[in-house]
């Protein structure tokens, strides 16, 4: 019963190597005027004139308009004379003059102007500082609007009754009613859009999308501006939409996830000359957003809920239902519920979880952060025995979680959990000799604390003993082996924050060779976090609710939706229903088949996608895809390498059919090598492959006896 979440607190504690880099804010690409300088290039000196012309870097201009562009906006910013668009177009050119100064660096010229570089580089850096203070005081200055008025409890009163009792004509109308008079109104609309969107209910309450839509434009806020956006890019292929994205980045997280995802699959276009760069900054922002959510409830909550492929609900891979009663709920009401009726029992484990409940909150059981609930229940557990809530008391009064902190306190029960054979507690008194806390610091015996912690098994300290070697505390520096621990936390933990200093050493390259697609990769995996979500019916879970109570066009709401947000199964999914002719596509504008395959198109990492792809291809879907069994099988050979079974057997029967057995035969023992049951289709057509092959080998030794 216990969650992987408050195990991961003390890794909060880990210095986060901070990108000098926060959010590109573009409305328009800037005109800038040209870097380079055409140059007469010729060889031999005893005819120049058999030479060419060649662009290089004109570095005296590049230096000078960075000089007048670092006047120029600190003057701007000190003298008050910006708004979020100015602050948008600033840090759109002063990432370009990073870019500008990472070319100068690596050019011919560069040991001539090195300190030129440093100097602005650290100029650069220190408006760069003045911008991000800027645009957090103009964000809490914009977001004092009526969104931030609550809403009354009678019209929150009349939102639960619709939760729990079902979908009523005449209820509902009495909320849409109510929600004209609140004083937010636009967030009581906007709970109205996000019900009439998300809420699953096909018989009493069919979608309606232009009313859903109609609604979010009468809440007319950032959330409901973002959403609609967001469904009319993906249905009707309204690129103008994506201002809207661009103009809500600075404090809409599902615009910025958005238009960061747009930008990378080149859906749109990019400000900067490469479009990682750009989406690579917006995924750092939501990712930091994310360390500094895990900071504030005080250690990692789940990331998110884990998608179902909806393909492998139909070919019967995964069951539809939820109704096991052998399965102990994880979420909601349902699970508290569970855990309290345990824990009135006296038993341990149920009053830990219940610590770690209170600790974290739950938005789906409407059970907000409670520290003091938890220390309480904490300590419960630990008269009981439970060796980790021992530990966790030891994190809460370390940091002053609940409790007034006490580091004398920590040390007790961090000492007695390590005891015990707690691992955690042994990374947590690592953690107090690294900072100090109750105890002379002494880095020294900080990582043998952190070693011990990872030979006993606990993989998150391996975040510490990274942070020890890039920072050289404790241990003599080494970057590759900070970037050797901090990989290996990433693959034995999975913890967010691992990612989050992976992703910095690969934007630095610090340990490894610098990567922007390694390094959005990281960020994009610490972006999702469950608490991104609790405030909307955007959900996962009830994206498959739909499905399964018959909702399809919920359904493909839902995955409309996560599929803009990156979710490469939600793209599958909202193809799948597109495609199976469960759900349409509320447009006549676009062919149902034609916007599946758009879909597919725009997650081709994931093997699901690249074999709905290769069978585009294979059959000739009408009004998407020409029949052509070339790139059928050129998307089928890239599923394989996914290793995709069904994209393995599809090739071997298309190959066998074009007569080619040898690469037939090669797709399906390959198919034949996958874990059982998926090679299972494969070993039929590959055994008679092989008895046809023994059957000529036997023919053509016995044509040699016969005359």
């Amino acid at each position: 019963m216990r969650s992987r979440g408050l195990k991961r607190c003390l890794m909060l504690s880990v210095t986060c190597f901070i990108l000098g880099m926060t959010m590109v804010m573009a409305v328009d690409a800037l005109k800038r005027s040209s870097k380079t300088a055409q140059v007469w290039v010729y060889d031999d000196a005893q005819n120049p004139w058999d030479g060419k012309l060649v662009e290089v870097q004109n570095a005296d201009d590049i230096l000078r308009r960075i000089h007048d562009f670092l006047d120029t906006a600190t003057s701007m910013v000190r003298g008050g004379a910006v708004d979020s668009t100015v602050l948008a177009n600033l840090e759109t050119e002063l990432y370009e003059h990073f870019f500008d100064l990472a070319d100068l660096a690596q050019s011919s010229t560069a040991s001539k102007i090195t300190n030129q570089i440093f100097e602005l580089n650290s100029s650069l850096q220190d408006l760069l500082d003045l911008l991000v203070a800027e645009r957090k005081a103009t964000s809490q200055t914009s977001s004092t609007d009526s969104s931030e008025i609550p809403l009354s409890d009678a019209f929150l009163d009349v939102y639960d009754e619709l939760l729990e009792n079902g979908h009523s004509t005449s209820t509902f109308t009495k909320w849409v009613d109510m929600a004209a008079s609140e004083n937010a109104r636009g967030a009581a609309y906007e709970t109205v859009g996000m019900y009439s969107l998300f809420q699953p209910n096909a018989v009493a309450f069919p979608l309606d999308l232009d009313a859903a839509l109609a609604y979010l434009k009468k809440a007319g806020t950032t959330q409901a501006k973002v959403l609609d956006a967001i469904l009319r890019l993906a249905l009707y292929r309204d690129e103008s939409h994506d201002n809207v994205l661009r103009a809500s980045t600075s404090t809409n997280f599902l615009a910025r996830v958005a238009l960061a995802h747009r930008i990378y699959s080149n859906a749109t276009a990019s400000v900067l000359s490469d479009p990682c760069e750009e989406a690579l900054v917006y995924y750092y922002t939501s990712a930091e957003e994310s360390v500094a959510d895990m900071i504030s409830v005080g250690g990692e909550k789940d990331i998110y809920e884990p998608m179902v492929r909806l393909s492998d609900v139909w070919s019967g891979k995964v069951s539809a239902s939820s109704d096991d009663l052998l399965v102990v709920p994880t979420h909601g009401v349902d699970a508290l519920d569970y855990v309290r009726a345990l824990a009135f029992g006296g038993n341990p484990e149920a009053l830990h979880r219940l610590g770690e409940m209170h600790f974290f909150g739950d938005a789906q059981a409407g059970l907000p952060p409670n520290h003091q609930e938890a220390v309480r229940h904490f300590e419960q557990a630990a008269a009981g025995g439970v060796v980790h809530s021992l530990a966790n008391l030891g994190l809460m009064y370390a940091n002053g979680i609940g409790v007034q902190a006490d580091p004398q306190r920590a040390i007790q029960y961090f000492q007695e959990a390590a005891d015990r054979g707690s691992a955690f507690a042994v990374n947590g008194l690592g953690f107090m000799f690294w900072t100090g806390l109750g105890v002379e610091k002494n880095a020294t015996a900080a990582v043998e604390h952190f070693e011990k912690a990872v030979a006993m098994g606990f993989a998150d300290a391996h975040q510490y003993l990274g942070a020890a070697y890039l920072n050289g505390e404790g241990v003599a520096r080494n970057e590759s082996l900070a970037f050797y621990h901090f990989s290996v936390a990433v693959n034995q933990s999975n913890s967010l924050q691992a990612w989050f200093n992976l992703g910095i050493m690969y934007y630095r390259g610090l340990g490894t060779p610098r990567s922007c697609p390694q390094s959005l990769e990281a960020f994009r995996e610490v972006t999702w976090r469950s608490a991104a979500f609790d405030d909307i019916l955007l959900s996962q879970r009830l994206g498959f609710e739909s499905y399964t109570r018959g909702d399809y066009q919920r359904a493909l709401v839902h995955s409309l939706v996560w599929s803009a947000l990156g979710l490469p199964q939600a793209g599958c999914n909202a193809g799948f229903l597109l495609e199976q002719g469960q759900a349409d596509a509320f447009t006549t504008k676009i062919a149902p088949l034609a916007l599946a395959k758009d879909l597919y198109s725009t997650h081709i990492s994931d093997a699901e996608a690249l074999r709905k792809l290769g069978h585009c291809h294979r059959d000739g879907w009408p009004q998407a895809c020409p029949r052509n069994e070339t790139a059928a099988l050129e998307y089928y050979e890239r599923a394989g390498q996914l290793a995709d079974s069904e994209s393995l057997y599809s090739a071997g029967w298309l190959y066998s059919a074009q007569g080619d057995w040898g690469r037939a035969h090669d797709a399906w023992t390959a198919c034949q090598a996958l874990n059982y049951p998926d090679n299972i289709p494969c070993m039929f057509p590959a055994l008679l492959l092989d008895v046809w092959a023994w059957y000529r080998a036997l023919l053509v030794h016995w044509s040699v006896f016969i005359v």
